[in-house]
């Protein structure tokens, strides 16, 4: 589908890379649902995919419009960034994915991760559902590994300090969710927006409705933050009563001494939930006029690969997930409901991207990661020139 084909009745369009276009296309009733301001909501969008800040335009070349009132039906915006944040001299998604430096396996079991949220969580979060009925719910999915979270953090578009965010069992990686919620939320129907963030207030969100059971006495709703947990996908009437109701807000265990959810983490998931629900046109992302940069010069002592390394692991496992992608082009894997079109290259040989490489190659190319990838590169090369000075001449 073309970005100058029609908008869909009762959607609007959000073009986040023009000319060939990778854009949303959103239904009008689901924003209006998750977002009391839905226009400051296509930004916060476009910032979880990007990691960038920018301006919603009515037209790529005109005026910031004004982030009040309401989206027009069948209408197109544009999520432009400032001068510089563009993709003329984007670093290749196959870059970004090299590992800067080797990393244990995982190390806190799945079992231990359960147990670590429930002194932290109590009970699901958002239902108050009991422990024997509940489950730990990974934010960055625990099939991608703690190698995939770990180029998350590395590729982080801010500056937040969360280097040490390495084990895909990190509490900060997760909720203690109802079993029905964990299984939604891993199908992308579900995602968590916290708030306030750069964008959006506590106030720009819905309400939270009252619980049908009151929330148990160890646990109590913050008055500093929120996180809201919404339906991307349209939901059927027996998920809002037996799962969860809309923009549900979550009480942790009072007292706890715990770390939160990490912002940086459920940020990405909400973007790459909007990205495999809504997303349109990635073959946009494979244009010839985006160079390939050269590969990174070599470490230049020391083995290529250790015991625990799994670079070549990372690769295999995002295209296989890429390759189970329904044949319509739908991103989620034997997800029939959702409206996304994410497909992939008609380019001989290129392999197909999931939402999760569109995020990757995003953030992965927002302003703050762009200078870490810099300062690497210029890091790898004195440390060859310096190995280079290091090496005594043979004569012959």
């Amino acid at each position: 589908m073309s970005a100058s084909e029609s908008v869909l009745p009762g959607h609007i369009r959000l073009i986040l890379v023009p000319n060939p276009s990778f854009y949303l296309e959103i239904p009008l009733n689901v924003i209006k649902r998750l977002c009391l301001k839905p226009r400051k909501y296509l930004v916060f969008l476009g910032w979880c995919i990007f990691g960038d800040e920018a301006e919603l335009r009515e037209n790529q070349g005109g005026q910031a419009t004004s982030l009040d009132g309401d989206l027009d039906d069948e209408s197109v915006y544009y999520f432009v960034r400032p001068a510089g944040g563009g993709l003329s001299h984007a670093i290749d998604l196959d870059v970004i994915k090299q590992r800067t430096g080797v990393r244990s396996a995982t190390t806190v079991t799945r079992h231990n991760f359960r147990n670590a949220l429930l002194l932290r969580d109590f009970c699901c979060a958002w239902t108050g559902t009991p422990e024997s009925n509940g489950e730990g719910m990974h934010i960055i999915p625990y099939a991608r590994g703690s190698e995939w979270l770990h180029l998350i953090v590395q590729n982080r578009p801010g500056n937040a300090h969360v280097a040490n965010i390495n084990d895909i069992n990190d509490i900060r990686n997760g909720v203690f969710s109802a079993v029905a919620i964990n299984r939604s939320f891993d199908r992308r129907r579900l995602a968590i927006l916290k708030t306030p963030n750069t964008i959006l207030s506590k106030t720009d969100i819905p309400k939270s409705p009252k619980r049908p059971v009151p929330a148990p006495k160890d646990v109590a709703f913050s008055t500093k933050f929120r996180y809201t947990l919404q339906w991307l996908a349209e939901p059927h009437a027996t998920e809002l009563n037996m799962i969860c109701p809309h923009n549900a807000d979550a009480a942790f265990g009072k007292n706890h001494k715990k770390p939160m959810p990490s912002d940086l983490l459920v940020h990405y998931h909400y973007g790459a939930a909007a990205v495999e629900r809504w997303g349109h046109g990635a073959d946009a992302l494979h244009r010839p006029d985006l160079p390939r940069p050269p590969s990174p010069l070599p470490v230049p002592m020391g083995p290529t690969k250790t015991i625990h390394d799994r670079t070549t692991t990372i690769q295999k496992r995002a295209e296989a997930s890429g390759a189970g992608a329904a044949g319509a082009g739908n991103v989620a894997a034997g997800e029939a409901s959702g409206s996304g079109q994410i497909r992939d290259s008609e380019e001989k040989g290129q392999a197909r991207w999931d939402a999760d490489d569109v995020m990757l190659y995003f953030w992965g190319n927002s302003q703050a990661a762009m200078e870490r990838h810099r300062k690497k590169q210029e890091e790898i090369a004195q440390n060859m020139e310096q190995w280079r000075q290091g090496v005594p001449s043979l004569s012959i």
